[in-house]
């Protein structure tokens, strides 16, 4: 967090606040500032890749990205997967071990749809606790219905549905960084839908 001080003694620049201190009163008109930080000249973010997918997304989610940003950054929600599930209607009629997998939505090219795994029934073969065995990869989740699963079994009725991460996401804004968040989870800010909790490792124009 130190001031690095230029040579000659006219000013230095604080990195980690970004900002700039004049020793001498330049003439008028001859003053130029240019914005830089570690890694070199340009700040801005290129790519974002989920570190963390938080839950609560929908593909088209624009989320605004913290880290030490003069303008913060915006990611579109590209595709989502599903990082957990809840049993809103056991059904009856299934076994342990029976899987379950989702219709409708559309899967990314080689992606599957998400499959559960039943852990455990009641006396009616009712679904008591599922897991995901596969989480899938969807760039439209809206023909979904939490009723839509087929089964290897001889259950019906269950109603289960996803709660959805983010899987991948394009720069709408790349906006313009002060200095290089370090670690791997940059948070949102904000974001247009109701997702929350995922994070970012973010990739800049000057790397």
């Amino acid at each position: 967090g130190n001031p690095v001080i230029v040579p000659g003694g006219d000013y230095m620049i604080d990195f980690m606040t970004g900002t700039l201190a004049l020793n001498n009163e330049p003439d008028p008109g001859q003053l130029q500032v240019v914005v830089f930080s570690t890694g070199g000249v340009g700040t801005s973010v290129r790519e974002a890749q989920p570190n963390a997918p938080g839950t609560g997304y929908q593909p088209g989610d624009v989320i605004t990205l913290g880290g030490s940003a003069r303008i913060a950054a915006n990611v579109a929600v590209l595709d989502v997967t599903a990082v957990s599930v809840t049993i809103t209607n056991q059904g009856n009629g299934y076994v342990t071990g029976d899987r379950l997998v989702l219709q409708g939505g559309t899967t990314n090219l080689y992606e599957t749809n998400v499959e559960v795994m039943v852990g455990s029934v009641n006396n009616n073969g009712g679904i008591t606790a599922a897991t995901i065995s596969m989480p899938g990869h969807y760039s439209n989740i809206s023909t979904i219905t939490v009723d839509g699963w087929n089964t290897n079994g001889a259950g019906s009725g269950a109603v289960i549905e996803p709660h959805w991460g983010v899987k991948r996401t394009t720069v709408v804004a790349p906006g313009s960084y002060l200095l290089n968040p370090t670690g791997n989870a940059v948070p949102q800010l904000s974001t247009t839908g109701a997702g929350t909790g995922a994070t970012f490792t973010l990739l800049y124009d000057n790397e």
